[in-house]
C-alpha cells in the first residue's frame, strides 16, 4: 500500500512518510498479550524515540486506526495531529451477531480460517478477493502477492493466524471506544474518515454517533467507499488527508 500511495502521500502533505511493519509480518512475533494496543503503544513510542520522530501526525488505518487511538489517549504530546482511516470508532462489539471469546477461541476460529484461506492458484486468490475490492487494479493484485506466499503448492497468508488471533483480541479486549472519552478532552487535531459502506450500515452509523457525541471537536469526512478507503478511494482519501494536515477545513458530513 506504501510504495502505491506513499508518493502521493508525501506529496499531497508536504511531509516524509513512514510506514510501520506490524510485529509478526515483516518483523518478529510477539507473545500474544504484547499485542494489545497499549502494549503497541509503549512499542510505537520507543520507535519515535530511536528516530526522533517529535512531532508527528499518525495516520492509522483499520487496525492501525485502533492503535492510533490508545496512541493519542496515552501520549497526545508526542502528536500534532491524528487521522483515523475508518476504524477507530468502531468496536468488534458493535457487529450483529458478536460473541465474546478468549484468546484461545479467537485463536481457534483463525486456525479454521486459515485453513479454508488455501488456493492452488493466484487466479483463485484473486477471485477469492475481487468482491471486496470496487475497482481491481494490477496494484491489488501487488498487495496481495505481498501478503502471501506459496507452500507445498498452495497459496496462503505470511502471517500465521495465532498471530491474526492475537492482533484481533487485543482489539476486543482494548476497543478504540476506550480511548474515546480521553480524545475527547484532547485540543489534537483529529480527522475520522470514514467509508460509506461502513456507516451505510445500522451498526456502523451508530458507531459513528458515539465517536461524535464523545469527540465533538474531531472532523468526520464520508469517503465512497468500502472498508479499504486507499484501494476504492485513494485519490479523494489522501486529498482530504493532505488537505486536513495542511490546516484547510475539508467538508464535514452534515449531522443527522
Amino acid at each position: 500500500m506504501l510504495n502505491e500511495h506513499g508518493p502521493m502521500l508525501a506529496t499531497a502533505t508536504g511531509r516524509r512518510v513512514i510506514a510501520i511493519s506490524p510485529p509478526g509480518w515483516e518483523t518478529p512475533e510477539l507473545e500474544p498479550v504484547e499485542y494489545l494496543p497499549s502494549a503497541l503503544v509503549r512499542r510505537l513510542l520507543g520507535l519515535f524515540d530511536e528516530l526522533n520522530l517529535e512531532p508527528l501526525s499518525f495516520v492509522g488505518f483499520s487496525w492501525g486506526a485502533t492503535i492510533g487511538c490508545h496512541l493519542a489517549a496515552h501520549a497526545p504530546e508526542r502528536l500534532d495531529a491524528l487521522v483515523l482511516l475508518d476504524a477507530g470508532y468502531t468496536d468488534f462489539q458493535d457487529r450483529p451477531g458478536y460473541e465474546e471469546l478468549d484468546l484461545e477461541g479467537v485463536t481457534a476460529s483463525s486456525r479454521e480460517q486459515a485453513r479454508e484461506a488455501r488456493w492452488t492458484t493466484w487466479e483463485e486468490c484473486f477471485a477469492f478477493f475481487r468482491p471486496f475490492v470496487r475497482k481491481w487494479r494490477p496494484a491489488v493484485e501487488e498487495r496481495l502477492r505481498g501478503a502471501m506466499r506459496e507452500e507445498n503448492g498452495v497459496i496462503v497468508p505470511i502471517v500465521r493466524p495465532e498471530v491474526f488471533a492475537a492482533a484481533a483480541y487485543g482489539v476486543m479486549a482494548e476497543p478504540p471506544s476506550k480511548s474515546l472519552e480521553e480524545l475527547g478532552r484532547l485540543v489534537l487535531p483529529i480527522l475520522l474518515a470514514v467509508a460509506s459502506d461502513t456507516i451505510g450500515t445500522n451498526h456502523g452509523w451508530k458507531a459513528l454517533e458515539r465517536f461524535r457525541r464523545a469527540v465533538p471537536r474531531a472532523r468526520v469526512e464520508e469517503v465512497d467507499s468500502g472498508h479499504d478507503l486507499l484501494s476504492d478511494a485513494p485519490e479523494e482519501t489522501i486529498s482530504i488527508i493532505g488537505r486536513f494536515l495542511a490546516g484547510m477545513a475539508p467538508r464535514a458530513i452534515p449531522e443527522a
